[in-house]
């Protein structure tokens, strides 16, 4: 695997959601049908899901397809799997089986990422004490247009002048809310 493991309090490099688990642990990191998960509870179900990932096998550069559903867990693997030293590839649920399986290996996908059945409050049991630091990657799917949806690359880099771009341009305060009006894919 190419993810490092770093000791708990430790913020790997450019983790927004690491940072902000340190720096505000119990402030709302998400609010989903009127529950509130923390920061330190959504860091944490991450680590969780990059436990599991790493304890399935080696996938060496490959990357990891997840159902792309608006929920916690999903949430948590759009942090989790990147940490897990492979790409993210989130998945829209509504496409047919053997599209997925197609467009998602045509990416480099070699795995596919569900939650516990228990859910997110069996990821938060299962992070360990243990930060990882993966590759930060990840994989979105063109809308195909013009033929079948095609996989594009973000790099760590590209996600983090997202991320610093929207904080310039509409800022973001401690007791502001982000409204995700976009699918999670």
């Amino acid at each position: 695997m190419g993810a490092s493991r770093v000791p708990a309090g430790t913020v790997p490099r450019m983790d927004a959601l690491a940072r902000a688990a340190a720096e505000h642990p119990d402030a709302p990191a998400l609010v989903v049908d009127g529950r509130a998960i923390t920061y330190a509870e959504l860091d944490t179900a991450a680590n969780g899901v990059a436990d599991l990932i790493e304890a399935s096998g080696t996938l060496g550069d490959h990357a990891v397809a997840f159902w792309g559903d608006r929920n916690p867990e999903a949430v948590a693997a759009i942090w989790g799997v990147p940490r897990a030293g492979v790409a993210a590839v989130p998945v829209d649920p509504r496409t047919p089986p053997g599209l997925a399986m197609e467009t998602t290996r045509a990416a480099g996908v070699r795995g596919l990422w569900t939650p516990p059945s228990e859910g997110f409050d069996r990821l938060v049991a299962r992070g360990s004490g243990l930060r990882h630091e993966g590759s930060g990657e990840y994989v979105v799917f063109t809308s195909g247009s013009e033929g079948s949806p095609k996989g594009v690359r973000l790099t760590r880099g590209n996600v983090e002048a997202s991320v610093a771009a929207s904080q310039v341009r509409l800022g973001h305060g401690h007791g502001d809310a982000w409204l995700c009006v976009l699918p999670l894919f």
